[in-house]
């Protein structure tokens, strides 16, 4: 059956309100318990359907102070790429005018993250190749004013002709990361600039791991206090077969625990969908392994012991895409993710699972749409509030993968999670200054 373009979005609004009535029903603790869903709102139209991209970027951010603040970045062609909700994502008129504009043709490579006062960062490809591209947005982040002038990066590592994909990690209101690969070029994989003032200037920068290889993806995370980054090795890595591996922040360098390879031998190639975490005691990676939607995790331990290998979910068919992010709250963790319905493809829906730490297991998944026509790409903060009663999450929709794209919200209605369970804080001091600092 075909729907117009023109009524997709009241279906979508009218089969969510019910689902919002029935709520989601999933096994906690030994109990079943309901998790109620709002009703999804258009947040607004964007320029492909991958205005929402994961993989293993977070374009959403939710402010620690007050959780009702959410901000969320997305490429829509040349201007209107940035929108603010101060009603926890039930609307989305929050910036002055309706949208900013803070990158003109923003990629969807973008990827957003912000300190504990509500500042936010981004870092973007381009315009050109040879460059990593930088904005610092200030809270409260509503109008033009609040947009700091845009930083261009430069090293001897990015040669001139080689186009970069960024990944931002906010440590505090100091210290901001951003981590780099180059494209299908060996140069520059994998490195990092670092702003030890909060997004004025960025005067270190370094290897997280010189790989020699050139084809990866990259995310990062916090464990506890200390920034980690998270490698996908899709180009062969010769003798090891790595699939991915994570390093850590020592005060000095970045370094891999003893645990620091997650999944090796498994061939994961181009399959380049992932997301990491830390949350209460225990590290996470989920990714997609073809026709499987995998699960790796462990207790943390100072970075010692073994990882845990299971399937989340198997079909029939090697599906499009997976899409999996993963958001904490507290000391508790949801899985959003994509589930193509058949083998034909652009019959995708979203769900959603939780973490059971007790039974070590996921929930059931829990359906967030149902019309099953193509929606992709969902993700909630890298971080919800650990106050806040509701998880938001955002997502891109269209009739058929096919313009026009809509970038949906919804929210989850939880109780408040208990203070995260961090580890022992490690070393923050600044390193002594290095040797290959950023060229200007």
């Amino acid at each position: 059956m075909k729907i117009k373009t023109k009524n997709y979005f009241l279906l979508v609004s009218k089969i969510s309100s019910l689902a919002a009535l029935v709520g989601g029903l999933f096994f906690l603790y030994g109990v079943f318990v309901w998790d109620a869903v709002s009703a999804p709102v258009q947040v607004s139209t964007c320029s492909n359907y991958s205005c929402t991209l994961t993989i293993p970027r977070y374009r959403l951010f939710m402010s620690q102070n007050d959780p009702n603040d959410l901000w969320l970045a997305f490429p829509n062609s040349r201007y209107n790429d940035f929108k603010k909700s101060n009603d926890g994502g039930l609307t989305w008129n929050a910036t002055e005018p309706d949208a900013l504009t803070v990158k003109g043709y923003m990629d969807f490579h973008a990827s957003i993250s912000g300190d504990s006062q509500d500042n936010l960062y981004l870092t973007d490809p381009g315009p050109s190749a040879g460059i990593v591209w930088f904005r610092k947005i200030r809270a409260p982040g509503e109008t033009a004013t609040d947009l700091n002038s845009p930083i261009t990066l430069t090293s001897s590592f990015i040669p001139a002709n080689i186009w970069t994909r960024s990944n931002i990690l906010a440590q505090d209101s100091n210290n901001i990361w951003i981590f780099y690969r180059t494209s299908n070029s060996p140069v520059g994989n994998v490195r990092y600039f670092r702003s030890t003032n909060g997004g004025a200037s960025f005067d270190q920068e370094g290897w997280v791991a010189q790989l020699n290889i050139e084809d990866v993806r990259v995310g990062s995370f916090m464990i506890g206090n200390q920034p980690a980054v998270v490698i996908h090795y899709i180009s062969a890595t010769p003798g090891q077969n790595l699939d991915y591996r994570y390093f850590i922040w020592n005060g000095s360098a970045f370094v891999p625990n003893d645990d620091s390879i997650a999944v090796s031998n498994e061939a994961t190639g181009a399959e380049r969908e992932f997301s990491m975490t830390y949350v209460n005691g225990e590290l996470h990676l989920v990714y997609n392994n073809r026709t499987k939607l995998r699960h790796a995790w462990k207790t943390y331990n100072n970075g010692q012991g073994t990882w845990q290998h299971a399937d989340i979910e198997v079909l029939p068919y090697d599906p499009l895409d997976w899409h999996a992010s993963l958001s904490k709250h507290g000391n508790d963790l949801y899985l959003f993710y994509v589930r193509q319905e058949s083998s034909t493809g652009n019959n995708n829906n979203i769900y959603y699972r939780k973490w059971n730490k007790d039974t070590q297991a996921w929930s059931d998944r829990i359906a967030l749409t149902s019309d099953g026509i193509c929606n992709r790409f969902p993700q909630g903060p890298a971080v919800v509030n650990a106050q806040a009663d509701f998880i938001p999450m955002v997502w891109t929709a269209s009739v058929n993968c096919a313009s026009p794209f809509t970038i949906m919200s919804q929210r989850i209605s939880v109780s408040p999670g208990a203070p995260e369970n961090l580890p022992p804080t490690g070393d923050t001091t600044p390193p002594a200054a290095v040797t290959d600092l950023l060229a200007n």
